[in-house]
């Protein structure tokens, strides 16, 4: 198996997993075997893309995973810098409907912070690399989707049927990986609890192209 930063390439079942932040990536790591990780590569940050591949990533609901990210960063993440620096970043923001309502100020912030050695690469188009520094905010479309809105990807899982798709995946790649739950937030079950009405239509308006390109509601 070759690993490249995050994007996990396993030649000898023939899969590329993008892991998109907060949708259960590192539970998948650990099905393959694989824990090296670091960034959040796209499909087309590969030199050499493998056509014949398998490629598949999860996806989660907005809502959802903007609690999971406010948890994540605000608790340090798993305590490298580039974690601590943006927790930093999110524990100025007291509460998480503040967060909520402010996400959009909050992803530009993480942009603007330094990241030396991060290792993502310069888009190949010749692009402002900084929405690669800090990826937890961006919406899921930036890895699944080119820029006419054309899916790149073989499957799109969904966090919420976890388990049946990645036995989907298993069976494609005719291999028995085993799913186990690793890297969960503390937080309560239900998001919903979380959100006022101002919270939730923040995060509606930022992330309007996931929520119609996915299907998902409130």
């Amino acid at each position: 198996m070759l690993k490249l930063q995050d994007a996990m390439i396993d030649h000898e079942r023939r899969v590329i997993f993008i892991h998109i932040p907060k949708t259960a990536g590192v539970s998948i790591y650990d099905a393959f075997g694989s824990r090296s990780q670091m960034g959040h590569l796209r499909l087309n940050d590969h030199p050499s893309p493998l056509s014949s591949y398998f490629t598949f990533t999860i996806v989660r609901n907005p809502w959802d995973r903007a609690v999971s990210t406010y948890a994540y960063l605000r608790s340090g993440g798993r305590g490298n810098k580039f974690d601590l620096a943006a927790q930093e970043v999110v524990r100025a923001c007291s509460t998480f409907d503040r967060f909520a309502q402010n996400i959009v100020e909050y992803r530009d912030r993480l942009a603007e912070l330094p990241a030396p050695g991060w290792g993502i690469p310069h888009p190949p188009d010749g692009g402002d690399p900084s929405d690669r520094r800090y990826p937890h905010l961006l919406p899921q479309t930036v890895w699944t989707h080119d820029h006419n809105g054309e899916q790149i990807l073989d499957f799109v899982g969904r966090f919420e049927r976890l388990d049946a798709d990645f036995a989907h995946v298993a069976r494609v790649v005719d291999s028995p990986l085993t799913l186990g739950h690793v890297n969960t937030s503390n937080r309560d079950s239900d998001y919903r609890g979380y959100f006022t009405r101002q919270g939730r239509q923040a995060i509606a308006d930022a992330y309007g192209e996931d929520i119609e390109t996915f299907g998902y509601v409130f």
